[in-house]
């Protein structure tokens, strides 16, 4: 798209659209792998899934309950100061957009409900944005 003009990653606007678009049609697509992925029958296992693998270990295998003391202050700093090494880290775009505005574009693009492809959905959700905007 960007070779097409489509696109500017240099403008915020169009960055916004790009997140508005494709994250929500990303993670449907990523749980909708992890739930086939964790169900595909493994040949080596006697065909069980990993999911059912991971059940089968523990009842094998049963833990006992961990005596759990408060964790909450080791994983605040790692919130505010994420790893690069643990993931992917998307900065998050601020809108352009009003809030009234924002729901203007939430109500009328649904990235998720849509069944226009990628690329025409980021350009109508684009042209709303610029109109929304002005």
């Amino acid at each position: 798209m960007e070779e097409e003009g489509l696109i500017d990653l240099s403008d915020e606007m169009h960055l916004f659209c790009v997140h508005y678009v494709f994250l929500p049609r990303l993670k449907a697509d990523l749980k909708c792998f992890l739930g086939s992925w964790n169900m595909h029958p493994i040949r080596t296992e006697g065909n069980f899934s990993p999911d059912q693998l991971w059940h089968i270990g523990m009842l094998q295998t049963p833990v006992a309950e961990p005596e759990f003391e408060p964790l909450e202050h080791l994983f605040q700093d790692h919130r505010d100061n994420p790893d690069p090494e643990d993931g992917v880290v998307v900065a998050e775009i601020p809108s352009p957009l009003s809030d009234h505005n924002l729901g203007v574009l939430q109500g009328l693009i649904n990235p998720l409900a849509s069944t226009l492809s990628d690329k025409e959905l980021y350009i109508q959700a684009l042209e709303l944005v610029q109109r929304l905007c002005s």
